[in-house]
């Protein structure tokens, strides 16, 4: 019984690494710095932790600036911000909103999606909220595998984006937690799951939204 145990052990601890390092090839040529990116109609800015003072996290903060970047340079037309928001206490969007208006973003062009709770849930509503068919995807090096192979998988074509622009100090940790949010990746894909929110759709390759429309610039 505990061979098995031991075997299985080591078994998983050889294999789930090995699952990540297939996938980061397999997506590699898909993963590029913000000036080798083609040009698509949105980026969509992926949602990491905010201090508790609501200013952005230096993880947070590098993907606006590459954001900032990809509109600057006219690689896209509009951005998606999707994070988590699921109390009044805690806002992963409306900070990188305001970051992005106060670098000169003009706020018609840039969404907000409010119930990214997770990165599969933040291609779906992608797809399904905001009809992106095609888009830039904003944020670490660690993440993007994952989210490439998500996006790919809801038949968004997308490429990845290089966020990194600092040393991050906790980046061992990052990576060893896309290990298990791989595996839950694609059980998400494979079973079909629906994220906890959906709602109205809002195209963002559309017309401009007006400024200050409420329910897509701020949430009520």
């Amino acid at each position: 019984m505990m061979r098995k145990f031991i075997v299985s052990a080591v078994l998983l601890m050889v294999g789930l690494p090995l699952m990540h390092l297939l996938f980061s090839a397999w997506y590699g040529s898909s993963i590029l710095l913000p000036q080798q990116s083609p040009n698509s109609k949105v980026a969509i800015v992926l949602g990491a932790s905010v201090k508790s003072d609501g200013s952005l996290s230096g993880v947070l903060r590098d993907r606006a600036d590459t954001a900032f970047e990809l509109y600057q340079s006219g690689k896209v037309e509009r951005i998606l911000i999707s994070g988590d928001n699921r109390s009044h206490d805690y806002n992963e969007v409306v900070p990188v909103k305001h970051y992005l208006i106060g670098r000169g973003i003009p706020p018609q062009y840039i969404y907000l999606d409010y119930a990214g709770f997770d990165t599969y849930s933040s291609m779906y509503r992608a797809r399904d909220v905001f009809l992106v068919t095609d888009a830039l995807i904003v944020t670490q090096k660690f993440h993007l595998p994952r989210a490439l192979f998500l996006a790919n998988s809801l038949k968004i074509r997308a490429s990845g984006v290089v966020a990194d622009r600092n040393h991050y100090p906790r980046l061992w940790y990052f990576y060893l937690r896309e290990i298990p949010a791989l595996i839950k990746a694609v059980y998400e894909v494979v079973t079909g799951a629906k994220p906890r929110h959906l709602g109205d759709t809002v195209d963002v390759f559309g017309e401009p939204q007006p400024f200050g429309l409420k329910d897509i610039t701020e949430k009520s």
